[in-house]
């Protein structure tokens, strides 16, 4: 017959000297990767023979929980998963795809195709303003140096955000924005249109000779 008192005591010298190592694996975070995973690994072996200790495991880094129900004993320890998930799982780098993303657009950049498309968004971003103007339209800055042109709509008597809506019905890809002495960003009284999406998408069709 074993000493149920004597292995009472030194199952709680082992949790007690368990909850001691997490809790200076806890303050010394730059304690070694196996040092956690030994600490795993025992408090695994005493969960699955039952041992409970109030205050004790739950206590020690305040992610770990004994739950009660189907798995009696059940560990879990969700901090360092969590943690490394976040960083450097989506936070950290470099990553990849990041860098081979930056160099093909850098690369594009330097190219003289990339020069003369960019020439090609101003003209087309002017024409379109042009257009707008020749049509009773009024542009904040009365114009455009730019990629974007901002329309004011109140001589119309609409607002932007009906305006973006029934472009979006039609297909086209516009923005409510505000314009000076607008009280409301919700409603604004502004249509603000860029040039890069349509001359890439007609790819020439939408050329300074053809822009009217």
């Amino acid at each position: 017959m074993h000493d149920a008192k004597r292995i009472q005591s030194l199952i709680a010298q082992e949790v007690d000297s368990l909850i001691a190592f997490r809790r200076e694996l806890h303050q010394h975070p730059e304690i070694g990767y196996q040092e956690h995973e030994t600490a795993k690994r025992i408090q695994r072996e005493l969960a699955a023979i039952g041992v409970q200790h109030v205050g004790g495991l739950a206590g020690g880094t305040g992610t770990i929980a004994h739950i009660p129900g189907g798995k009696p004993g059940a560990v879990y320890d969700l901090e360092a998963r969590i943690n490394f998930a976040v960083f450097p799982g989506l936070q950290g780098g470099p990553h990849n795809h990041t860098i081979s993303a930056l160099a093909t657009a850098l690369k594009q950049a330097a190219s003289l195709e990339f020069k003369a498309y960019q020439q090609q968004v101003l003209a087309n971003a002017s024409a379109f303003a042009a257009a707008l103007q020749r049509g009773g339209f009024t542009l904040v800055s009365g114009g455009t140096d730019n990629h974007l042109v901002l329309v004011d709509l109140r001589a119309q008597g609409m607002d932007g955000a009906r305006v973006e809506r029934v472009c979006e019905l039609a297909g086209l890809s516009v923005n409510k924005n505000t314009v000076p002495g607008d009280k409301s960003a919700l409603v604004p009284s502004g249509m603000c249109t860029v040039s890069p999406g349509p001359t890439t998408a007609f790819r020439g069709g939408f050329m300074k000779k053809n822009r009217r």
